[in-house]
């Protein structure tokens, strides 16, 4: 019981709350979030483990989807959700 996953955890329930209470811009946190840890570790997951070092092209266009998409939804009334 000791390895209870609280970020995960917190994530997927923000991600809910987001999405019944229409609040695209906690996506945007959790996608801007997420994309941190990512860029420090050289390593992202995209349906497949992406490398910065094996694969930077693909890593990178990963990551800047993660962050335009972020920073698109953090506008009060983003298009593609209305």
């Amino acid at each position: 019981m000791n390895n209870i996953k609280w970020k995960a955890i917190s994530a997927i329930g923000a991600m809910h709350i987001s999405f019944w209470f229409n609040l695209p811009w906690v996506l945007g946190i959790i996608l801007l979030a997420w994309v941190i840890p990512d860029i420090r570790s050289g390593q992202t997951h995209f349906f497949e483990n992406l490398s910065k070092h094996r694969d930077p092209v693909l890593y990178w266009l990963v990551i800047v989807t993660w962050i335009f998409f972020g920073i698109y939804l953090l506008n009060p009334t983003p298009t593609l959700l209305q």
